[in-house]
């Protein structure tokens, strides 16, 4: 964390100020102007160096000049992580704090994502990206992004930006919105086809790089509006003289089909007449019929 060199004997006392570009995890600024106010340290007299990889979150002020001299600083070595604060009393810090302020809460806050920090032993992946995997034309492509510092909180101060490439090789840039504790984007008028694309963000001394694919589907014409248009239904039937009857107001169509006039009783009738010349088969039944009778007669000797 922190080397001390050509160490003499004897102490100064330090007072805290945070590293306004520390990155590994939040502090507020009410918490930084509450640690500022705490009571000094005792630090001993030599050369202070921050080590290589190390991130200083708290330098020694000298009664009112701010030094770079390190006085809390964490680092990450691998898997494994540790901090290191160069000064004696610590314990009045939070003595200090509730007399101060009323409670404990800043220096708890702060003992807290050091603890936070040292107890991640796995790198997981800190930005991340979600969206669908299909998209209509006529939707925004929505795309939402999550980074996480060093002890795993969400952040959003940094930009992000996305760069977007279609199927030939075209490529669009977008940044990204914050939105509560991540990112947000949505890109209009992509046209159908398959998408990937890469979203970058620097958060202090590092840089993270993400990626996601997605399809915009083209949208059939017979999809676009899937759903009965009521009120064009009832603009037709005023235009024609008509009204709409909905499924709940059925029980009233007697009423309303008794107030029409144009609407009753009617009956129709329609007659057609046919010459029998016209229609052979009828002489053939009668023939057929007039010989039988003759046939009968004359058996029983009525001719």
């Amino acid at each position: 964390g922190v080397s001390v060199t050509g160490v003499r004997p004897g102490s100064t006392e330090a007072s805290a100020y945070v590293q306004e570009d520390f990155a590994l995890f939040t502090l507020d600024k009410d918490e930084a102007r509450a640690l500022a106010d705490l009571p000094p340290l005792e630090t001993p007299f030599g050369e202070f160096l921050a080590d290589r990889g190390a991130d200083v979150l708290l330098k020694q002020r000298i009664g009112m000049v701010r030094t770079d001299r390190p006085l809390l600083a964490l680092r990450r070595d691998g898997a494994a992580r540790k901090a290191t604060i160069v000064g004696e009393g610590l314990w009045r810090w939070r003595s200090a704090d509730r007399w101060m302020h009323g409670s404990t809460d800043h220096f708890d806050g702060l003992v807290h994502s050091i603890v936070q920090f040292l107890a991640v032993h796995t790198d997981r992946n800190r930005f991340r990206l979600k969206a669908d995997d299909l998209f209509s034309e006529d939707e925004p492509v929505r795309i939402e992004a999550e980074l996480y510092n060093a002890s795993y909180e969400a952040v959003n101060g940094p930009e992000a930006t996305l760069l977007v490439k279609d199927e030939q090789g075209e490529e669009l840039a977008y940044v990204f919105t914050p939105s509560g504790n991540g990112y947000r984007l949505e890109v209009q008028g992509l046209a159908p086809g398959r998408y990937t694309g890469s979203a970058s963000v620097k958060l202090g001394e590092e840089r993270f790089t993400a990626q996601v694919t997605f399809t915009v589907q083209e949208l059939q014409l017979e999809q676009r509006n899937t759903v009965a248009d009521h009120r064009l239904w009832d603009d037709l039937a005023v235009r024609s003289g008509g009204r709409t009857v909905h499924p709940d107001g059925l029980a009233s169509l007697d009423t309303l089909l008794a107030e029409r006039p144009e609407i009753g009783d009617r009956s129709y009738e329609h007659a057609t007449f046919s010459d029998l010349i016209g229609l052979p088969w009828i002489f053939a039944l009668l023939l057929a019929l007039l010989t039988l009778e003759w046939a009968l007669r004359r058996r029983a000797g009525g001719y």
